[in-house]
């Protein structure tokens, strides 16, 4: 039950109080402070606006139209009153009512002094910016019997003067009919609590409200006393709002934290995950920390919570637990990572033991959804992993740092276990293609190291995480800094250069001149793409700088990735769809083995993309490609498809046309991507190289290679 407005709903009875008493005694002037009080405590819970009512109720300016005053006293209340109207928007201007309405207190005649003991009040409850501790005391007892205080003090001037002495002792005397007032405050404070205040407050209302209209009969001037306190302690009670608000301005204090909460009718968990969305970060950490086990995380945003305790580097000790239990079951690696930290700030048993079960969990995780940045900061067979650049085919691609000294590191993809034996036999391939082929071509990425251990690899492929983790098999080669020609063609400032087609030129000499050399070794790479063509240190901002540093040779460009090379005439699997040719996917279906053309088509293929930003194979040609792979998988008849592709691929190469390049590169690239006959490796360097001698002629520049 939401007790704050039901308060409030019962505090507007009061105004029937008030409404009665009016209708009785009709509107006098002494009684117009107090009335404007008790009309004021019922629709209003701002201690700044109940104060404004009473400065104006109080002043002589509500009773302008009753009697004249001079125009002194006219000129102070229209003072004050404005005052008080700015000190609602103007918080600096809270502070000037108060010590003015003293002095017209201390300095006007007697006939005054009455209504401006309600302007003081009014002053004072204007510098009231919050509601006040919440408990039984200060937030119900307190209120209801200030308020009846203030009743008989102002009573008691309008019956026997301003005598310090003579008021007190007339105080007294009417203090009797406040007896209504204990017995109500005394008995509901037994009945619950102090917890439940929200409930009590309502009872004190009710009880208050039927005292009022009882004096209306008995003694009518104290129904509006009691019509007063019932009002003021509606205006006093909480919402949520203010709880909210009070939550957050007394994070630091545990106990009343405790206390607010238990006023607060709100879903917890909701407040907190909002508080956790507006990244309220103190809050995240205090709150559980007040009260263990209400929240559940799962309802809330895991990564903007945990963003918190790193950001404060702080976790609340009494439920990280209930964090952690969460985390573990929606993300493992954050679990872990929160984990870690609450740790190193307020390690404890059932800490360590969450941990335990998190970290099997983690494993488990792992085996099936590895995630190779767990290897950052690791190191490997003393190679200290520093970043993470990508994943391939059938490995991951890492950096690791040796003596000062960056390297390549890949780590053959064997977790999920199941897919090990496929990926390791391209690993261990790859490990003997560059040992011998790299030593031999300066245009091959380096072979620098490998490490391979049978016994961990052997622990590895049974799903052994840790194995994995800390023994795994690397190859190590140098470190291309440049990154790869894929990257190069997205560089707009360098695409769009009048350089371009000399830069794509030059890149081609060197990828033509590897193959060739891959080709006389007896090898087929089998694999040709831009991110497959690696340069050893950043090409360039320009394209006059890019290719320059090409001409130059203070950037080289090299061929990656020989884990898909095999020796010519052997079988293979590889194909990426948008570089290989029909005849490649036919072997792979027929079992042929590799042929040094199906390179040429590749790298032809990649020079359309360098020149155009478009794949070369069609989007229908890439289907029926992986329909054909499908169907051979399925032990169907891929031949029809292959011959469906056949079409597709001679409609498509008699059109091929790529404008604004150089007709003899354009004619050089429709033979290396020919569907039957294509030049050899040296054929094509011969050819570019002509290509790039004669455009530096024309052009009167430059030099020959």
């Amino acid at each position: 039950m939401d007790y704050y407005k039901l308060n409030r709903l019962i505090g507007l009875a009061n105004l029937a109080v008030v409404a009665y008493f009016i209708l009785e005694k009709g509107i006098q002037i002494q009684f117009l402070p107090l009335l404007v009080f008790s009309v004021m405590t019922t629709i209003s819970s701002s201690p700044q606006i109940l104060g404004l009512g009473l400065i104006i109720g109080s002043l002589d300016l509500s009773i302008l139209f009753i009697r004249i005053l001079s125009l002194f006293l006219l000129l102070q209340a229209l003072i004050l009153t404005v005052l008080s109207i700015l000190s609602l928007k103007i918080k600096i201007a809270r502070f000037i009512p108060l010590p003015l309405s003293i002095l017209l207190y201390i300095f006007s005649p007697d006939i005054s002094l009455y209504l401006y003991s309600f302007t003081v009040l009014g002053s004072v409850l204007i510098l009231f910016e919050r509601k006040i501790y919440p408990n039984l005391l200060l937030l119900l007892a307190l209120p209801f019997f200030l308020t009846q205080l203030f009743f008989l003090y102002s009573f008691s001037i309008m019956r026997v003067g301003f005598s310090p002495f003579l008021i007190l002792n007339e105080m007294a005397k009417l203090s009797k009919f406040m007896l209504p007032a204990d017995i109500i405050v005394l008995i509901i404070s037994f009945l619950k609590r102090n917890s439940l205040y929200t409930s009590l407050s309502t009872l004190v209302i009710i009880a208050s409200l039927g005292v009022a209209v009882a004096f209306l009969f008995i003694k009518p001037d104290f129904s509006l006393m009691y019509s007063s306190s019932s009002a003021i302690v509606a205006s006093s009670t909480l919402s949520n709002d203010d709880i909210e608000e009070l939550i957050l301005s007394n994070l630091d204090n545990q106990s009343l934290l405790v206390d607010l909460f238990s006023l607060y009718k709100r879903d917890i968990t909701s407040f907190y995950c909002k508080l956790a969305e507006k990244e309220n970060c103190k809050a995240i950490v205090k709150i559980p920390e007040a009260l263990p086990f209400k929240i559940n995380y799962s309802l809330c945003d895991l990564h903007k919570i945990a963003n918190c305790f790193e950001k404060l580097n702080q976790v609340p000790s009494r439920d990280i637990i209930s964090f952690l239990s969460v985390a573990k079951e929606k993300d493992i690696e954050l679990a872990e990572r929160i984990g870690k930290l609450a740790l190193s700030v307020t390690p404890n048993p059932k800490l360590i033991k969450i941990m335990d079960e998190i970290e099997i969990s983690r494993r488990e995780h792992l085996k099936y959804n590895w995630d190779p940045k767990v290897w950052l900061n690791r190191e490997i067979f003393g190679y200290k992993i520093v970043d993470y650049l990508g994943k391939g085919g059938s490995a991951y691609v890492l950096v690791g740092e040796k003596d000062e000294k960056k390297y390549a590191v890949k780590i053959p993809i064997l977790m999920p276990p199941n897919n090990a034996t496929e990926s390791y036999y391209d690993f261990i391939n790859e490990y003997s293609q560059l040992r011998e082929l790299s030593q031999r071509s300066n245009n091959i990425v380096k072979f620098i190291d490998a490490r391979i251990d049978s016994e961990a690899i052997k622990r590895i492929t049974q799903g052994d995480v840790l194995a994995y983790l800390s023994d795994p098999p690397i190859l190590v080669m140098e470190y291309m800094e440049g990154k790869s020609v894929k990257e190069l063609i997205n560089n707009d400032n360098i695409f769009y250069s009048d350089e371009w087609q000399k830069i794509v030129i030059l890149i081609a000499l060197r990828v033509a001149k590897a193959l060739d050399e891959i080709h006389s070794s007896g090898f087929v790479h089998l694999d040709i793409k831009p991110s497959n063509i690696l340069f050893s240190s950043p090409p360039g901002r320009t394209g006059k700088e890019v290719l320059d540093n090409l001409y130059n040779n203070k950037v080289e460009v090299k061929i990656s990735d020989l884990g898909s090379a095999r020796k010519t005439g052997e079988k293979f699997i590889q194909y990426t769809p948008e570089y290989c040719s029909i005849d490649q996917v036919e072997a792979i279906i027929e079992g042929k083995g590799a042929d040094p053309s199906m390179d040429i088509y590749a790298l032809g293929a990649t020079l359309y993309k360098m020149l155009t930003r478009n794949d070369f194979n069609p989007p229908e040609l890439i289907k029926l490609f992986n329909e054909a792979s499908f169907a051979f998988s399925q032990k169907r008849d891929p031949k029809p498809i292959l011959e469906e592709a056949r079409k597709i691929y001679k409609e498509f190469y008699e059109k091929l046309e790529i404008p604004e390049v150089n007709s003899k590169l354009v004619d050089l690239i429709k033979q290396m991507v020919h569907p039957d006959k294509r030049p050899s490796a040296n054929e094509v360097y011969n050819r570019l190289k002509e290509i790039l001698n004669n455009n530096e002629r024309s052009s009167d520049s430059g030099q020959a290679l």
